[in-house]
């Protein structure tokens, strides 16, 4: 999920392809033709990679590289598309008002809406349609919050833009989707697992209930803006859907050039499963995405496979002239009433109790604090499944209420 958009990934992860040793030090790497060809025949020679990137030990997130065509493509989107989030945050004051959506902070242009959203601002966009509340599965009603339409800039305020936002967010579902299918393979292994439950909430349709999130990070002010975020672009958190894919982020001067990050500090980090934070940083000799898991994945594997906590530094120290971050995130999830499938040789508490995070900071309840939250406000029970929607309402209430 991204609806508690106050957070996101720390030290650097060497690129390694294949099975990466076990805990802190390296992030698997998938070849998309390597998927390819273990979806057309359902081996499992990829499995150890996929347990070395989401297992108990392993950092929680995978690069996917490709041929030439998928590195050039790579390339383009983050040197032509990535730099319009910039664009975008500069616009008029009555433009960036009208793409604002009273209703919803996961619609449209998005300022200063969090705790630490001083220096950042987010485009949010459904990545297939711009309706997405008419294209709705049946047991799904319609909800502002999830649902509202699209808001773009016009084609005279933003020439290509809603072109090329489609087809960055599309591409990374795409792809994503892929990668799903094949830890939909080794999910089968797990006793009890609801086959579908990730290549389902990862499809591509009109329907699905993704969002793509365009970010400008900012350079900050002076010191008492850093301060005020505590030096974070985005704070330690977990994404409550089932995957997101990540299209590496770009810095970009002040002539909307893109640079190389002048500060070793700043930028995307994960934490693993021990606790150490890595710096993650795009692989120097190919192209690729980003993925990483969140919570859903974790409840309906049973645990097997664990989200990913994240952040993103800023600089160490202000400077207005220091570049522009700019990045694409793609969440793809579940829709609010759709069921979290939890293995059935498992109990709820069960899959709670495997989950690695205690590394989180205090302000992000665990797994067992919820689970026992859910229980006592009959939102689970013999009768009563888990749903996605009740699973985000009570972690970021009690976010909320931790603050």
């Amino acid at each position: 999920l991204l609806v508690w958009l106050k957070l996101a990934l720390c030290n650097s992860f060497r690129l390694s392809v294949g099975m990466a040793t076990a805990g802190f030090g390296s992030i698997p790497v998938l070849k998309l033709a390597d998927i390819r060809a273990a979806l057309a025949t359902g081996a499992g020679n990829l499995f150890p990679t996929i347990d070395a990137a989401f297992g108990p030990t392993g950092p929680g997130a995978v690069w996917i590289v490709g041929d030439d065509s998928f590195s050039s493509k790579v390339r383009r989107l983050r040197t032509q598309f990535l730099p319009k989030a910039k664009e975008l945050a500069l616009q008029p004051d009555d433009v960036c008002a009208r793409l604002a959506d009273p209703d919803s902070i996961i619609t449209g242009l998005a300022k200063g809406i969090e705790a630490t959203d001083v220096a950042k601002t987010s485009f949010y966009y459904h990545p297939v349609g711009d309706e997405p509340g008419n294209h709705l599965p049946s047991h799904q009603g319609f909800d502002k919050f999830w649902h509202s339409p699209n808001r773009f800039p016009s084609e005279e305020e933003m020439p290509g833009f809603k072109e090329a936002s489609r087809e960055a967010a599309q591409f990374v579902v795409s792809t994503g989707h892929e990668l799903a299918q094949l830890m939909e393979l080794r999910l089968q292994q797990v006793e009890g697992y609801k086959q579908g439950s990730l290549s389902n909430a990862t499809e591509m349709t009109p329907g699905a209930n993704h969002k793509a999130r365009l970010i400008c990070y900012h350079p900050y002010q002076n010191e008492e803006e850093r301060t005020k975020s505590k030096g974070m672009w985005g704070a330690a958190h977990l994404d409550t859907g089932s995957l997101t894919g990540l299209l590496p982020g770009v810095f970009i001067d002040d002539s909307n050039t893109v640079v190389p990050n002048p500060d070793a500090h700043s930028g995307l980090y994960v934490v693993d499963r021990q606790g150490n934070e890595a710096r993650v940083q795009p692989p120097a000799e190919s192209d690729a995405l980003l993925y990483q898991i969140g919570e859903t994945l974790q409840i309906v594997s049973g645990g097997e496979m664990q989200a990913t906590p994240h952040l993103i530094k800023g600089p160490e120290k202000a400077d207005p002239t220091f570049p522009t971050r700019c990045a694409l995130a793609v969440f793809m999830q579940p829709h609010p009433m759709d069921e979290l499938h939890i293995p059935s040789s498992i109990s709820p508490e069960q899959m709670a109790s495997r989950t690695a995070d205690r590394f989180l900071p205090p302000e992000w309840p665990t797994m067992e604090f919820r689970v026992a939250e859910m229980r006592k406000q009959g939102l689970i029970g013999d009768d009563k499944p888990l749903t996605f929607g009740a699973h985000g309402a009570v972690t970021f209430s009690n976010l909320k209420a931790q603050e």
